[in-house]
């Protein structure tokens, strides 16, 4: 009987165990629940094969091709399933250095890039030489740049420039007395010889970049037999000063406005 009274004792401590593991389940889920949805009663997914639980129906780290994201019921399935998103749940206009560590889940396969691309080139011809409009429309349609699948910080594609810019044909006069004021050996001589292109227009909202936050031209140097860069400068859309010049077969820098000392690449 003793054997039986301790076998007995043995099952019911079990039976306790199991059910107290089943109300700690039962606690703590909803508590992990609450927590995934503090400050946020709506959550997206990425169906066409994201990982991540979005906060934001359009979230910078996912290709504009998927986007807007499908709202979705949070759910102890969809918490095991998904992991959140540290771009858009922080709640932040812009990235941490955390943040801006994080990969995207959903790029452009560079295969399709490659193919959009070239269906592009046979209407306007190589991409390395398209001007600031064709960029424009491009980005606008495919969600990123011919060269670049991905850009973390959607403001540092090209786009089309303010109303209030100075126009892109008074910036192409503008940038061949500019880029000969910073004393480099492309005088305006040499510049004649070569083709003057108004790429690109940007405007970041972020800090630390040497374009202009208040919108910059980029106006490339090209040789005209050739899709070969031979420099570049950034040029400020409202004031017309340049924030930076490149040589690009050099691989010198001249980082701000004239007057600055050139700068080579690894020196």
């Amino acid at each position: 009987m003793l054997e039986g009274d301790a076998l007995e004792v043995f099952s019911v401590k079990k039976l306790i165990g199991f059910l107290l593991s089943i109300a700690l389940f039962c606690t703590v889920l909803p508590m992990a629940l609450a927590t995934a949805n503090s400050g946020n009663e709506h959550w997206y997914i990425n169906p066409n094969g994201g990982s991540k639980l979005h906060s934001d129906p359009y979230c910078r780290s996912v290709h504009e091709k998927y986007l807007p994201l499908q709202e979705i019921e949070l759910t102890d399935e969809i918490l095991q399933q998904y992991s959140r998103c540290a771009v858009c749940s922080s709640g932040s206009q812009q990235p941490s250095a955390e943040q801006a560590a994080v990969e995207p889940e959903e790029v452009m396969p560079e295969k399709e890039l490659n193919s959009i691309t070239a269906q592009w080139e046979s209407i306007y011809g190589n991409y390395l030489q398209w001007n600031y409009k064709t960029n424009a429309d491009f980005v606008k349609e495919n969600g990123t740049q011919p060269d670049v699948p991905y850009v973390f910080n959607r403001s540092l594609l090209n786009c089309y420039p303010d109303e209030d810019a100075i126009p892109a044909e008074e910036i192409e006069k503008m940038a061949v007395p500019l880029i000969v004021s910073y004393g480099s050996d492309l005088n305006e001589e040499k510049l004649g010889s070569y083709r003057i292109i108004v790429n690109a227009y940007k405007k970041p909202d972020m800090d630390g970049t040497l374009f202009s936050q208040s919108g910059s031209w980029i106006v490339g140097v090209w040789d005209r037999s050739k899709a070969q860069n031979i420099a570049y400068i950034y040029i400020d859309s409202h004031t017309g000063i340049p924030s930076y010049f490149r040589l690009t077969q050099e691989q010198i820098s001249y980082i701000g406005e004239p007057g600055v000392e050139p700068v080579k690449d690894n020196e």
